[in-house]
């Protein structure tokens, strides 16, 4: 940390333990040690002079709220401020970013569409692109929690966490089994997109059925899904949205022995009748 605490005009030594949130700082004027407990775990800690006195005053951001908590040293008074949104990084810190990347496998392949939330001195949450990649990024000295979900599955490990983090880390998960109803079900992975007009389109409703098995799941913002099958059979595949109509209106699957691309759907007509509209 850089700043003149005792205001002889000259910079301190000082540092911030974020394990106890404790300052200490080594005063040039006075040749002292200050221990000062100010903050919590997880608090990024700030420099400046808030009160206008030539004094550094404690000053630390609470990711978590979005808050910040500043001691005037000219009022000996706590000033305590909301301000941003979680996940925000104060511009005053002195501490770096970092990123936590990693990716979502099944069946060796990397799984769109799942959900990776992160927790702990910051929340956020992302959802895993078409090669399974994710990536936050996060305050140094803070500790997170990062856990992958998505509908039918369950993953190894179920959660990774990372302790004050001093710099980039890379956190992986596999689908270690689907959970879905019926036995013999695999890892292998139908994946497809629903297009309008071109473009991917979000919160359509895919359906597989067959072999006296089913599973759902819903588009995301690109049109893409994901859905696991059984070891064996033959399988439906049927998007739905209100209000629209499809083409192909369904697809066959007649081997569910490896992962496979589903053919595209596309829409084809509104369904809405002359002098209706759906409801909204």
């Amino acid at each position: 940390m850089v700043g003149d605490w005792d205001g002889d005009g000259l910079t301190d030594y000082a540092v911030f333990r974020p394990s106890t949130a404790t300052w200490y700082i080594w005063q040039s004027q006075r040749q002292s040690l200050i221990t000062y407990p100010f903050g919590a775990v997880g608090d990024i800690p700030l420099v400046g002079d808030w009160d206008g006195d030539g004094f550094t005053d404690y000053a630390v951001f609470r990711p978590s709220t979005a808050t910040w908590y500043i001691w005037q040293s000219r009022w000996q008074s706590l000033v305590t401020y909301p301000f941003g949104t979680l996940g925000d990084i104060p511009i005053s810190v002195r501490v770096p970013a970092a990123t936590i990347t990693g990716q979502v496998l099944a069946g060796g392949s990397g799984l769109t569409g799942a959900t990776v939330t992160l927790s702990g001195s910051t929340s956020s949450t992302t959802t895993t692109d078409t090669n399974g990649n994710y990536s936050f990024m996060v305050p140094t000295a803070g500790s997170y929690t990062v856990t992958p979900s998505l509908s039918g599955y369950t993953f190894s490990p179920a959660s990774k966490a990372f302790s004050s983090l001093s710099g980039n880390q890379t956190g992986n998960f596999s689908v270690l089994n689907t959970g879905s109803p019926g036995s013999g079900w695999s890892q292998y992975l139908v994946t497809g997109q629903v297009l309008g007009g071109g473009f991917g389109l979000g919160g359509v409703t895919v359906t597989l059925t067959g072999s006296g098995v089913s599973a759902t799941t819903t588009t995301d913002d690109d049109g893409r899904y994901t859905l696991n099958t059984p070891n064996t059979g033959s399988f439906t595949l049927t998007p739905a949205l209100l209000g629209y109509t499809f083409s192909p209106a369904s697809a066959l699957l007649s081997s569910a022995s490896t992962n496979q691309t589903a053919p595209t759907f596309n829409i084809s007509g509104t369904g809405v009748s002359q002098g209706s509209c759906p409801a909204y």
